[in-house]
């Protein structure tokens, strides 16, 4: 298993209905109606990020979240759910990671840190 800060990490899979709005910051017309620029979608810098997603919080109020590429892979999706998405999620699965998990493998593989 792994241990976080005494803390046990855990994998939990998640569904949201098909039926409800991500606002899709991967569209360039999306971006352009938004006044979002990529290069600023796509960065780590929560400074930059947490004002945008409050701006598109208030701005689509039927919105469940916000989906764009990963900064570390752009072929990955990113989805953050607002707070007023939880009453719609159906928890999947969760599974304690281990080191031999297959998500624990692909990932240390894909960051250069397999031995």
């Amino acid at each position: 298993m792994l241990v976080q800060e005494g803390q046990p990490l855990a994998l939990a899979a998640i569904e949201l209905p098909d039926d409800h709005e991500l606002i899709d910051l991967d569209e360039p017309r999306v971006l352009a109606r938004e006044g979002l620029r990529p290069s600023l979608v796509a960065t780590g810098v929560r400074e930059v990020t947490q004002p945008q997603a409050l701006m598109l919080y208030r701005a689509h109020a039927g919105a469940a979240g916000l989906r764009w590429w990963s900064i570390q892979e752009a072929g990955w999706i990113n989805v953050t759910l607002f707070d007023r998405a939880r009453t719609s999620l159906r928890l999947v699965e969760v599974r304690a990671l281990t080191p031999d998990d297959p998500a624990v493998m692909a990932a240390t593989d894909f960051l250069g840190m397999s031995a």
